[in-house]
């Protein structure tokens, strides 16, 4: 996942009221950034800021909120900052993390092997 996706997910996480370090996933960094993100954002645009909170999964978001996050970052030298921000917080948060794909393909290389199946005939 990229570093913005990754910011806008903890953006939202903080918008919907998610205490800090309660989604497991995000570093304390991380949410703190997107915590003064959403904190410039919701000064700048209060409407952005509700939609942003009325978004119940972070996984789905609408594109026209993205849209609007991105308008306003533009129009607002503060709201760009606090974003790339976050954004460079979600990069260091996952660089602390392995990469997924590659511990799944060393899981799976462990995991290949000789597989026996034993059948078992009962005449009774």
């Amino acid at each position: 996942m990229e570093p913005l996706t990754i910011a806008v997910g903890a953006l939202v996480y903080i918008a919907g009221g998610v205490a800090m370090g309660a989604t497991g996933k995000l570093g304390s960094d991380l949410m703190d950034k997107a915590q003064a993100w959403f904190a410039q954002l919701r000064q700048h645009s209060p409407e952005t800021a509700k939609r942003l909170a009325s978004v119940s999964d972070p996984n789905v978001i609408d594109v026209e909120i993205l849209e609007e996050v991105k308008r306003v970052a533009a129009q607002q030298p503060e709201v760009q900052t606090a974003m790339e921000e976050a954004v460079v917080a979600a990069a260091t948060d996952t660089a602390q993390f392995p990469n997924l794909t590659k511990l799944a393909d060393k899981i799976a290389t462990v995991n290949l092997g000789q597989i026996t199946t034993q059948i078992n005939n009962y005449n009774f």
